[in-house]
């Protein structure tokens, strides 16, 4: 129960740089139910190294969770493997998380109840919801305390961005739309005054989009 960082894996690097299959170890549920019952845990990592089919049942409910037992500080779920539910009790469990990681067609509607929770600890976020085109605009706006953002417009729109006075660095994929409202943030002194790292990417939807128009289809 000291245990202060877990990592479920599915990959790994052989001797000869081939990537190996790792041999999964337990469900979703059952990582959760672990998390729940070590409140010294400060890191969890993981991808899709889960056993299937997954039994919720074996959840904590609602009624027994004590909330922001975990020291939970740094969390970053890779792939899709999480559900809605698992996310929901996760945050329940920990209400300071500083560092986010959600990647690999994670879904943005299932993220934002576990921002809502964090919007006053969280100091960076990496959302890769390219998938998932929810919006979270109104969650978006409360992560004032952000240093380190990585999104895409379609989740947290460029009209938010100014919220952010203490962000540092920003890696943004948009449409030329966004970056238009983000070049006038800019020229705005006041807003993102300490950022000093920004790399924008175009969506690949706007590519296909502007690349359709100019065939003229």
């Amino acid at each position: 129960k000291d245990l202060e960082k877990l990592t479920v894996i599915g990959n790994v690097t052989g001797s000869a740089g081939m990537r190996l299959r790792a041999v999964p170890f337990c469900t979703p549920s059952e990582m959760i139910s672990y998390v729940a019952r070590n409140p010294r845990l400060r890191v969890l990592t993981t991808d899709s190294a889960f056993h299937q089919p997954d039994d919720e049942s074996i959840l904590p409910n609602a009624s027994t969770i004590q909330v922001g037992r975990s020291s939970l500080r740094e969390i970053r779920i890779q792939k899709d493997t999480l559900s809605a539910k698992h996310l929901l009790i996760l945050s329940q469990l920990a209400h300071s998380v500083e560092s986010a990681t959600f990647h690999e067609s994670i879904s943005a509607r299932a993220v934002r109840p576990c921002l809502e929770i964090w919007a006053s600890t969280l100091k960076f976020l990496s959302l890769d919801s390219s998938e998932d085109r929810t919006s979270i605009e109104h969650v978006g706006a409360r992560l004032g305390g952000l240093r380190g953002l990585i999104a895409r417009s379609t989740n947290i729109p460029s009209t938010v961005l100014g919220n952010f006075e203490h962000l540092k660095t920003l890696i943004y994929t948009c449409t030329l739309d966004d970056f238009e409202i983000l070049a006038n943030t800019l020229r705005d002194l006041h807003s993102l005054p300490v950022l000093y790292a920004l790399l924008l990417e175009r969506t690949q939807e706007d590519k296909n989009k502007q690349c359709d128009n100019e065939r003229g289809l």
